[in-house]
């Protein structure tokens, strides 16, 4: 599609690159801290070990219910950590669910020039994680009835992907009420060129017969001759890096990579396929695309449908001290055992770019969750204008060591960036 043209406001939403990280917010439900479980551990586990990865410079806010806030306070304290700690237990009239670890999509940052907003959006999860972040910092709040999940849309340096469910959404509510919803509506957030992320079924096969849709996991009708999404949110599979090759914006794709007797498993061919084809858009879009190698599968583990979310990412383009680059916060799954290359092959290639990478360990815990670090924190506040990183025009090209796993995994056979 083409970009639609820009609308002149006062504000813009918060990107997911760009200057250090100044503030960020996650949100803890209080059953992990009071009910004992070796899942629960491990849920504390992941979460803990990003919240110890953020630097000095870092604000980190955590909301809680005021029930909760002393169990928060001991268990926080066994962390050590060494970003500035903020415990927001404001949480009003409401009861925190585990659903509500799940801060990206519940709310929008927006910036103006009289200050910060947020803007608390419908989504599946659910959380009015924005009032109540509202309630302690003093940031006016205010509630949009526009169904779009955080997770469904990457905000880039001068663009905005969104993910095509978002779209579908919007319009099949607007029906339902006899009113009037569009993409309009997304796309007047801020001024930004909007993009939809989603592929188009082929409308007819090589015999000329009508053909259908690709399957999707967790829907099993659909209509042809459409555009579709992959499962899931757009933060699950793409990444934004705040670079730019050959003047286009520089993102990061998933290519899943079948394991082992999941190499023949149709949720993988179709989720491979969707995603190819959704590259194919993005590039027709103007995009430069690079793919990164995600495992699809795990043997024996009822997981085993669920890819690894390496593109679920955090990121800054300003240099930090002392590596003199920018970080990135990449998730790391070598901990559940075989997948020690993947975390390798996502690490080189967020290197070859130029980024500092940040390791966080544990996040397997949350595979059959769809979930990740992006999904679980909402960076409120990034610093000034800072040194941006210089982009990665030519990247050396290498063939992936991954490749005697491959298979028949056609998105994967194409080469990494080192």
């Amino acid at each position: 599609m083409e970009a639609l043209a820009e609308q002149p406001l006062g504000r813009a939403l918060l990107a997911d690159c760009g200057p250090l990280i100044e503030t960020i917010a996650m949100a803890l439900p209080p059953q992990w801290l009071v009910e004992a479980s070796l899942r629960n551990e491990s849920l504390k586990f992941a979460a803990g070990a990003l919240m110890a990865s953020f630097p000095s410079d870092v604000t980190l806010v955590v909301l809680c219910e005021r029930r909760s806030g002393s169990s928060l306070r001991i268990w926080l304290d066994t962390l050590k950590l060494q970003c500035r700690l903020e415990i927001a237990d404001v949480v009003p009239d409401a009861t925190m669910s585990v659903r509500h670890f799940w801060i990206q999509d519940t709310f929008l940052v927006a910036q103006a020039q009289s200050g910060s907003l947020y803007l608390e959006t419908a989504s599946e999860n659910s959380g009015r994680h924005g009032a109540w972040l509202s309630a302690y910092d003093l940031t006016p709040s205010q509630r949009l009835d526009l169904p779009l999940a955080g997770g469904n849309m990457l905000i880039g340096d001068g663009f905005r992907l969104v993910g095509r469910s978002s779209v579908e959404a919007l319009e099949a509510r607007a029906s339902a009420r006899r009113a009037g919803g569009s993409f309009d509506d997304i796309r007047r957030l801020d001024s930004r060129d909007c993009y939809v992320f989603g592929y188009a079924a082929p409308s007819r096969r090589p015999d000329g017969r009508a053909s259908a849709p690709l399957p999707d996991p967790r829907r099993a009708v659909q209509r042809p001759e459409r555009i579709y999404q992959s499962p899931g949110h757009v933060d699950m599979y793409v990444s934004v890096t705040g670079l730019k090759r050959d003047s286009k914006p520089l993102l990061i794709a998933a290519a899943p990579v079948p394991i082992s007797r999941n190499r023949h498993d149709p949720y993988f061919t179709a989720l491979r396929d969707a995603l190819d084809r959704s590259v194919e858009r993005l590039e027709a879009d103007g995009f430069e695309v690079l793919r990164n190698p995600i495992p699809f599968g795990s043997d024996g583990k009822a997981s085993s449908r669920r890819p690894r979310l390496y593109n679920n990412v955090l990121l800054e383009n300003e240099a930090r001290a002392p590596a003199g680059r920018p970080w990135v916060w990449l998730m790391h799954f070598a901990d559940e055992g075989g997948f020690e290359e993947f975390d390798s092959e996502n690490a080189r290639l967020w290197r070859s770019l130029g980024f500092e990478v940040v390791p966080t360990a544990g996040w397997g815990v949350f595979t059959g969750d769809y979930g990740g670090i992006r999904c679980a924190t909402k960076v409120v506040k990034r610093k000034g204008p800072g040194r941006v990183a210089a982009p990665a025009n030519e990247a050396r090209r290498a063939t992936s060591p991954l490749d005697h796993i491959q298979g028949d995994g056609r998105s994967a056979s194409k080469t990494w960036p080192s």
